[in-house]
């Protein structure tokens, strides 16, 4: 949470299993005040479909507006990412 990156990087992709569920939207928020260029996006994911209304819940808390992608993956399995540009 408290990493200082060297520079900011047009595309920064995480998953929000990475922090307690608790700060989800802070670790959003810091990626995209911090570690997100300006023009550039965060991505989450892949994610499984029940991990969608938690995901987009931390975006909305951030202040972003997300988007998201789904695709069916090679087991047949619907899997998404949820993006949103740098605020």
């Amino acid at each position: 949470m408290d990493w200082s990156p060297p520079q900011r990087f047009t595309y920064v992709r995480t998953g929000l299993e990475y922090v307690p569920a608790n700060q989800a939207s802070t670790l959003v928020t810091r990626l995209l005040d911090d570690v997100v260029a300006p023009g550039g996006r965060l991505l989450v994911g892949p994610i499984n479909v029940d991990q969608r209304a938690e995901t987009i819940a931390a975006f909305d808390a951030a202040g972003a507006i997300p988007s998201e992608v789904a695709a069916v993956d090679r087991n047949g399995k619907t899997r998404l990412v949820i993006w949103a540009p740098a605020i």
